[in-house]
């Protein structure tokens, strides 16, 4: 029989109606989760490697979804009550890759937050979110379909990782006793830190941080409230920094999380350094390094591992910085020889840094020749003799601000 090959691909290629719905539970209640999806979807981009641009002056009522340049518009937004939440949104300009493909006027999502029926009974404040998409497409109907039902997905699945517990670091350093009298001790150590770690990267193997916003007031010396690390395009902020006679601290987050950072791929960052007195040694500071962190459950392993490396490095350089201000290694031939005639080494490096912690660590290993050549490959054993400078844990949890 004959085959009607040009039928074949209008019906393949056609368009149609889209509809998609995707449920999920919270363990929250309706009004912090349609907050949580204003906040990592609409806002955020709902861990999709997209950029969203807010297109109203003062609220998100209105975003546009880069790259494809989709304007989006909350229509009508219930404001959350005791037991439930509902919110829906329209595609306004499709943009120039969707204009010829979305039939205009047919989209329209919906999202509601409804207490579960289970809270009251079992005390728990659960709520299940119900998000609808509809819309009709003049061509590749099937492709939307599957592509809503994905992007839905990732992005329900990024509202449930955001509400989750976090994962929560704690490092603790100890600075020996110096010169500076204990009363400004820990107000002085914060300031160099500010300046030595948050403004010039801590010694890590990266450019320097790009610095701007307004000057840190509260003992922050040269360093800024904001920062722009490269690579990867991360955005830190201070959010607060005082000082009391405890002690004193300073709290900072990522200001872009989402695939901007990658590989710190993470729904939210906030990291907390608190410099006291020791109680153990006198005139010694104790920092406590905390980092809390919501990662993409993709990357959690890789991002708890990154984010421990970085900052017990930075840890570990800072101890030197205070300790040792200036000191440097020599950069030497293998096994000390020398270089030629009574030259002994070819140049230094600051010790405050990872690759003068790198070499000093080597110079002072007393392993064969084999076992330092095996270490060559697990450069995450890299970098200072004697890890007992900083003493860390994860746990799950969040950052205590009382």
């Amino acid at each position: 029989p004959e085959t009607n090959v040009e039928g074949a691909a209008e019906r393949k290629e056609g368009g149609g109606k889209v509809s998609v719905r995707v449920e999920r539970t919270f363990p929250v209640p309706p009004v912090i989760a349609r907050k949580a999806w204003m906040e990592y979807h609409w806002k955020k981009g709902g861990g999709l490697p997209i950029f969203v641009i807010k297109n109203e002056e003062n609220s998100y009522k209105k975003r546009i979804v880069a790259p494809i340049m989709m304007e989006e518009t909350i229509v009508a937004s219930e404001e959350a009550r005791g037991d439930s939440a509902t919110l829906r949104y329209t595609v306004t300009k499709p943009g120039p890759f969707l204009n010829a493909k979305l039939v205009p006027e047919t989209h329209m999502g919906t999202v509601s937050f409804i207490s579960s029926a289970s809270s009251s009974d079992s005390g728990k404040e659960d709520c299940q979110m119900i998000w609808d998409v509809e819309f009709e497409t003049t061509r590749f109907r099937s492709f939307y379909q599957a592509f809503t039902e994905f992007s839905v997905g990732i992005a329900s699945r990024t509202v449930a990782e955001a509400l989750a517990t976090p994962r929560l670091l704690k490092m603790k350093v100890t600075l020996p006793s110096s010169e500076i009298s204990q009363d400004i001790a820990a107000v002085e150590a914060r300031k160099q830190w500010l300046e030595f770690c948050w403004k010039n990267g801590g010694g890590l193997p990266l450019p320097p941080a790009i610095s701007f916003g307004e000057l840190l007031e509260d003992g922050g010396g040269t360093a800024r409230k904001r920062l722009l690390r490269i690579p990867p395009l991360l955005i830190e902020s201070v959010t607060n920094s005082s000082s009391s006679s405890q002690g004193a601290e300073v709290f900072y987050q990522i200001s872009n999380p989402g695939w901007m950072a990658f590989p710190f791929l993470v729904h939210s960052h906030l990291g907390r350094v608190k410099f006291m007195p020791s109680l153990k040694q006198k005139g010694a500071v104790d920092i406590v390094w905390e980092v809390e962190i919501r990662p993409y459950s993709l990357m959690g392993p890789a991002v708890e591992k990154l984010t421990e490396m970085v900052v017990s490095t930075m840890l570990q350089n800072h101890a030197i910085h205070w300790s040792e201000p200036g000191a440097r290694v020599a950069v030497k031939a293998p096994r000390g020889k020398k270089i030629a005639g009574n030259l002994e080494r070819f140049w230094s490096v600051p010790k405050e840094s990872w690759l003068g912690g790198v070499l000093d660590a080597h110079l002072l290993d007393k392993r064969s020749t084999w076992q330092q050549t095996l270490a060559m490959f697990q450069p995450w054993t890299w970098g200072r003799s004697g890890d007992e400078m900083v003493l860390f844990e994860w746990e799950n949890g969040e950052i205590d601000i009382k």
